[in-house]
């Protein structure tokens, strides 16, 4: 079973030294559970630290390490620290023996490409490949955002693949290739590149002084058919209280419109509804109500 802490100490100068925690790279959803954490530091000191919480997927590429404490150490004689964090304890030296070198090379990042789309620059689509993966390695592609990918060593030593993604919010996002063992633990990063991702572009925004014309929606084909009617093509739509205005509602999922009026402001054509105000042309779908006018029976 892999455990869920490892230990490393790392001298500072002469006189101080540092205990630092290392935590493996979450699988899948990171647990709620927060332990208390107590270092025993071997030499009649303790320290208690209270709850300390493991990174979750989002957050372990900066925080899979923590220093827990730093203190004076003369050196004089070797320190045995044990820390308890909850049910899990671990055990370390210092001076440790020299672990040696490591048991192989990092792979070889053959490929790392992010390719946005030419017209929908928040969709992304991000390519890698790798050659000498070692069986008891892994790599781990952190594409912001919650976005987390894995290639696996004991999959093959040469793969290659690739993700669409996709990004809600305009940002600026960091996206790391990471090279870890096989219990998940960070030995090294490959390579890391910035992504930016632009806002989406709001309204256009209507000047007052734009004289808005109201036209009738469609030809009077038949002086039974009033209205034309809509259904919003994604949930949630907003309307606005005139066009590229102040938003007036956010129309439910499942809410048709009646489109009284129609007009063009700001090169876009806009339909208004009495009971929602405006909307874009581009917003909806227009339906064709069945001209089905029934039958008379004699």
């Amino acid at each position: 079973m892999t455990s869920p802490l490892r230990l490393h100490i790392i001298p500072q100068d002469e006189n101080r030294i540092q205990l630092v925690a290392h935590f493996p790279a979450p699988a899948g959803d990171s647990e709620d559970a927060c332990p208390a954490l107590r270092i025993d530091w071997g030499d009649g000191m303790v320290e208690k630290l209270g709850a300390v919480c493991p990174p979750t997927p989002i957050t372990w590429r900066t925080d899979h390490q923590l220093v827990l404490s730093e203190r004076e150490y003369d050196g004089e004689e070797p320190l045995s620290v044990r820390v308890t964090w909850g049910e899990t304890s671990v055990q370390i030296v210092h001076p440790a023996a020299d672990a040696g070198p490591p048991s192989s090379a990092p792979p070889e990042l053959v490929q790392f490409e992010l390719a946005p789309r030419a017209d929908d620059p928040s969709e992304v689509r991000l390519r890698i490949a790798c050659r000498g993966l070692a069986d008891e390695h892994q790599l781990r592609i952190d594409a912001g955002a919650g976005k987390v990918f894995w290639l696996r060593g004991w999959d093959g030593a040469e793969q290659e693949a690739a993700w669409t993604l996709n990004y809600g919010k305009g940002a600026e996002y960091a996206v790391g290739v990471d090279w870890l063992d096989e219990d998940g633990y960070f030995l090294a990063t490959l390579a890391e590149k910035q992504l930016d991702i632009p806002a989406p572009q709001p309204p256009p925004i209507i000047s007052e002084e734009v004289e808005l014309v109201a036209q009738d929606v469609f030809p009077p084909e038949e002086p039974w058919l009033p209205f034309h009617y809509a259904r919003p093509v994604w949930s949630w739509m907003r309307t606005y209280r005139r066009p590229g205005g102040a938003v007036a509602h956010t129309v439910a999922p499942g809410t048709y419109l009646a489109i009284a009026e129609r007009t063009e402001a700001g090169g876009e054509v806009w339909y208004r509804s009495r009971a929602f105000g405006w909307f874009r042309a581009g917003d909806v779908v227009l339906l064709q109500p069945s001209r089905f006018r029934g039958v008379e029976l004699s």
